[in-house]
């Protein structure tokens, strides 16, 4: 069976009790519009993509206890209009890509706090 992720709506809070996944790929869902804070209990997973969640406005603070996570992509997000503070907590992090992003018109503070951060890609970005 064929499941299309473009007609997801939102997430059970109950995902945030698989405590061994690493890896969680949203590609193209383009009615996703949020996640729940239930997310920050992922505290195994490395790599997060939200490609092309196109409303997908804010993250949740909880996102900032994901101490694994080294990728996060949220490129063509263009409902995405800012990053919460907690994002500075995302110690592990090294690569942050926002590309396309089009609303989103600041980065918040604590970005500064992401000592392993190597890549930020802020491509297309046209309202920062």
């Amino acid at each position: 069976m064929l499941v299309s992720l473009n007609t997801l709506i939102d997430l059970p809070e109950s995902i945030g009790t698989l405590d061994g996944l690493q890896v969680l790929k949203f590609p193209d869902c383009s009615q996703l519009s949020e996640l729940p804070a239930a997310i920050g209990g992922l505290k195994a997973l490395t790599y997060l993509s939200l490609y092309n969640c196109t409303k997908l406005a804010a993250l949740p603070d909880a996102i900032g206890k994901l101490g694994a996570l080294t990728e996060l992509t949220l490129e063509g997000c263009s409902s995405l209009t800012k990053l919460p503070a907690a994002i500075g907590e995302l110690g592990a992090l090294t690569e942050l890509l926002l590309t396309g992003c089009s609303s989103l018109a600041a980065l918040p503070d604590s970005i500064g706090k992401l000592g392993a951060l190597t890549e930020l890609n802020l491509t297309a970005c046209t309202s920062l």
